[in-house]
């Protein structure tokens, strides 16, 4: 894949955005948060590549995933005005359906095209198959992260200055500081919690904290760990036993990693 092609990727992404034209400005607003969130992981994956030296070539691929990564999100949200995968559709799936239909990738190589739909399929998984070639498990692990990554930043944004942020459907779940507890001890014991089990916004926050286990690479556990996103995600939550206890194991595991890295 050239850097022309790349271009070309952008010019049809911008279009494709721009074909959906409403005047809900509900539906405004959650289109436009999430093009510049993909702009951002597109930005996010160009920097881990580049902390990986991945080559001119392997990080135009990388770059590609993260532009795509997200292209279901635009019908999903005109047509069902939620990004909750469990009571709309897919959105992997959406986008990997509206690529084809679009041919959008009918110029990029076989070898190229599989790295990028396999990327773009798990990029929302439970987790990733762990018997992926290293290569296609490379480019898995880049989106997830970069992905996330935005997503700390965006969500403590949005905790942190919930005012800007009126219209957009970041976590439609019941508006309370109540939690599972169970939640707590399952990440304690480095256990993953599903979306399908959040009932409560203290839920979700919690949710996002056992994220940390699933980040791949030295220079996202650096970016998390220099913006502070687990304590600030904490902040927002209660300070009860429970969530200090929390705080307090998955500082403990940032350190150890961040220790391991000198």
């Amino acid at each position: 894949m050239n850097e022309n092609q790349v271009g070309e990727f952008y010019i049809w992404f911008n279009k494709y955005f721009e074909s959906f034209k409403y005047d809900n400005e509900k539906i405004i607003s959650n289109l436009i948060n999430k093009k510049l969130h993909t702009l951002r992981v597109c930005e996010n994956i160009k920097l881990l590549s580049q902390s990986l030296n991945l080559s001119s070539s392997d990080s135009r691929i990388a770059e590609v995933i993260a532009l795509f990564h997200d292209i279901g999100r635009f019908e999903q949200f005109a047509k069902y005005q939620t990004f909750k995968d469990d009571i709309s559709i897919d959105h992997a799936s959406l986008g990997l359906s509206i690529l084809n239909d679009y041919k959008v990738l009918k110029d990029v190589s076989v070898e190229d095209t599989a790295f990028i739909l396999q990327a773009i399929g798990y990029h929302n998984k439970y987790a990733i198959p762990t018997n992926l070639p290293e290569k296609n498990l490379l480019f898995c692990k880049l989106i997830r992260d970069a992905d996330k990554l935005d997503i700390f930043n965006m969500l403590i944004d949005s905790y942190e200055n919930h005012q800007l942020y009126k219209n957009e459907a970041f976590e439609e779940f019941i508006d309370s500081n109540e939690y599972q507890i169970s939640f707590v001890e399952r990440i304690i014991n480095r256990e993953k919690v599903s979306f399908n089990e959040v009932k409560t916004k203290a839920d979700i926050k919690i949710l996002r904290l056992s994220w940390i286990y699933d980040i791949n690479f030295n220079e996202s556990l650096k970016i998390i760990e220099s913006n502070k996103y687990i304590d600030r995600i904490i902040k927002f939550l209660p300070r009860d036993e429970n969530i200090v206890r929390l705080h307090k194991h998955i500082n403990a595991y940032v350190q150890d990693r961040m220790n391991n890295l000198k």
